[in-house]
């Protein structure tokens, strides 16, 4: 029933009810009927009175409906911002559980790796990792969840199908609330260019031949024996 309908519906009672205390006035017991007529007056009017409060608290709900409907429009736009900014980063960026399951993936890591992003979900990072260092990234991935900053590591990376490269990744604690678990925020640098560009860079030898001080080539030097001879060498120069 909405609001028309039982506006109208209050109005028929009312009405109901004039006729009902007209036809009274002419009964016998007159007095008790009276007295029953008021009460259902009475109830009649408590029921307007709260179908005014109902209504009232529906067009709060109304307003407060519509403003939750809003917000989640605008929590919504805000989630696709920051869901694009992660995939299409140009820097590798991926979410694992302190086992190293891949979590999220963006598009720059997925390529790294060489496999589609949709098939990196559920599967162990380790995996992508060379033989020799798995012990080594498990241990660093279990001790970054117990550190409060920015972890660093040199690990090799071996993409599928594809040649390894050296890597440093930079790896941050966090927590996914809505499932409870501990998780890592995953950077991934590919470093080989940057090591092969220092390797070939090399500190010029010093080959050229320390230059000598100039001897006393061509000074002439004069001893002298005694005073006399000193006021004579004074003399001569003046």
């Amino acid at each position: 029933m909405n609001q028309k309908e039982l506006i109208s519906n209050f109005q028929k009672t009312q009405q109901q009810i004039q006729t009902l205390r007209s036809y009274i006035m002419e009964s016998p017991r007159q007095q008790q009927a009276i007295a029953a007529l008021e009460a259902l007056t009475d109830s009649v009017e408590n029921l307007e009175a709260f179908q005014e409060e109902m209504q009232t608290s529906l067009e709060v709900m109304k307003d407060i409906q519509e403003e939750l409907l809003q917000q989640n429009e605008t929590i919504i736009a805000e989630c696709k911002i920051y869901h694009d900014l992660f995939k299409f980063a140009p820097n590798a960026y991926l979410v694992t559980d302190a086992q190293g399951i891949v979590l999220k993936i963006n598009y720059a890591a997925a390529a790294l790796l060489n496999v589609l992003p949709s098939l990196l979900i559920g599967r162990s990072l380790i995996n992508f990792v060379s033989k020799e260092e798995r012990l080594f990234f498990l241990t660093k991935l279990k001790q970054s969840l117990n550190v409060k900053s920015v972890q660093e590591s040199e690990i090799s990376i071996c993409p599928r199908d594809g040649q390894a490269f050296d890597a440093i990744l930079l790896m941050k604690a966090g927590r996914e609330t809505s499932r409870g678990l501990d998780i890592l925020q995953i950077c991934v640098h590919d470093i080989t260019k940057y090591k092969q560009l220092a390797a070939s860079q090399q500190i010029p030898a010093l080959s050229a031949p320390m230059e000598k001080p100039n001897g006393l080539d061509g000074l002439r030097v004069l001893f002298v024996d005694d005073e006399a001879d000193t006021r004579e060498l004074i003399a001569a120069v003046l």
